[in-house]
C-alpha cells in the first residue's frame, strides 16, 4: 500500500517553489528498506538560495566590517575669531582661502582616524606647520592651500609630553628615533646650520620650517654667510643633509595616562585637544607653555593646548550637555 507522505511533502513543496515546479517523486514497495525521495528541482532550487544568502551575508559583513570614517575638521580664523567645522575625506583635500596677515588652525580630535598630513600651497604665500591633529597656517599674502588627510592612530584627547636631551648627528646620515619603553615619539624638534639656502630636512613624516634667520661668521678666509634653519618634523626619522654645516636636535615623546580625571603631578607636561562637544575643567596651577623648546608654544595656546604643570592636581573631561 502506497505511503501518503509523499504526497503531503510533494503538496508542501508546491506552496512553497509555485505551481510551476517539477517535483520528480519516487517511492519504492521493499520490506526493510527505506523509501527514497528525489527532489532534483527542489535541491538546484535550494542550492541556488544558499549561494544567494551566503553572498548576501559575505556582502554584509563586508559592509560592517569597514564602517565609513566620517571626520570634522574645526577651522579656527585668529583674525575674525571666526569657528566652524568643516567634513573631510580621505578622497578630497580641504580647500582654504587665507588673506593676508590672518592666521588659521585647523584641528580634528586627537581620537579622530583622520589626521592632516599634506599640505599643498595653491596660490599666494603662506607658512604652515603640521602636527599630529592640527596644521596652523600663517598667510604671508592672500592664499589658498589644500590640506589632506590621511588614516592615522587615534589618541586620547589628554596625555603626557616629554622633552628629551638635544642630540647631535653626523651630515648626509640618516636618524631614527626609538621609543622609550612606554613613552613614544610624538615628533622632532630639529636646527640646522648651512651655507646652503636650498638645503632642506628629508623625512617620510610631516616636515614644516618653523623659522629661518641668517648670520653672518667671520673666519680667515673673510665672512661667511650661513642659514640657521629650525625644522618641526610630525613622525620620528629624517635625513641630515649632506651640506649641514651641523644639526642638533630633540625628540619629544608622549605618554597615556587614565583619562577620567586626569591626575597631573608638579611639572608634568600636559596635552590637551579639547574635543569640540566636551566640557573641561582643569584644577591645577599651569604654564601655557613647552619648556626647552619655547618655538612650539605660540602653536599652542588656543586648542590644541600645552601645559606645563606647577602643581599637582586634575583635569576633567566630560561629555555632560
Amino acid at each position: 500500500m502506497r505511503s501518503s507522505t509523499g504526497g503531503r511533502v510533494a503538496k508542501i513543496i508546491k506552496v512553497l517553489l509555485g505551481p510551476s515546479s517539477s517535483i520528480a517523486i519516487k517511492t519504492t514497495e521493499i520490506h526493510h528498506r527505506p523509501r527514497t525521495y528525489h527532489f532534483t528541482t527542489f535541491r538546484v532550487k535550494m542550492l541556488a538560495l544558499t549561494l544567494a544568502i551566503l553572498i548576501f551575508s559575505l556582502s554584509l559583513v563586508s559592509v560592517i566590517s569597514q564602517p565609513t570614517k566620517i571626520v570634522y575638521a574645526e577651522i579656527f580664523m585668529e583674525k575674525s575669531k571666526k569657528l566652524y567645522y568643516v567634513k573631510v575625506s580621505e578622497d578630497s583635500p580641504l580647500i582654504l582661502t587665507l588673506q593676508e596677515g590672518d592666521n588659521a588652525t585647523i584641528r580634528v580630535d586627537s581620537t579622530s582616524q583622520l589626521k592632516p598630513r599634506q599640505v599643498i600651497v595653491h596660490e599666494g604665500k603662506c607658512r604652515y606647520i603640521i602636527f599630529d591633529d592640527h596644521v596652523f597656517v600663517e598667510a604671508q599674502s592672500k592664499c589658498e592651500i589644500y590640506v589632506y588627510f590621511k588614516e592615522s592612530d587615534p589618541k586620547p584627547p589628554i596625555y603626557l609630553l616629554r622633552i628629551f636631551e638635544y642630540r647631535s648627528a653626523e651630515p648626509g646620515s640618516n636618524v631614527t628615533i626609538e621609543d622609550e619603553s612606554e613613552w613614544k615619539v610624538w615628533g622632532i624638534l630639529i636646527t640646522l646650520l648651512t651655507t646652503n639656502p636650498q638645503t632642506q630636512i628629508k623625512s617620510k613624516y610631516p616636515v614644516s620650517m618653523l623659522a629661518l634667520s641668517q648670520h653672518i661668521v667671520n673666519t680667515s678666509t673673510g665672512p661667511v654667510l650661513e642659514y640657521e634653519e629650525t625644522y618641526w618634523i610630525a613622525g620620528k626619522s629624517f635625513q641630515v643633509p649632506s651640506e649641514a654645516l651641523s644639526i642638533i636636535f630633540v625628540p619629544i615623546y608622549y605618554k597615556v595616562k587614565q583619562i577620567a580625571p586626569f591626575i597631573v603631578s608638579s611639572n608634568d607636561i600636559v596635552y590637551i585637544n579639547k574635543p569640540a562637544l566636551a566640557n573641561m575643567a582643569i584644577k591645577i596651577d599651569a604654564e601655557k607653555s613647552v619648556p626647552g623648546t619655547n618655538i612650539l608654544s605660540r602653536y599652542f595656546q588656543h586648542n590644541p593646548l600645552i601645559l606645563c604643570a606647577k602643581s599637582q592636581g586634575e583635569i576633567e573631561l566630560n561629555y555632560d550637555t
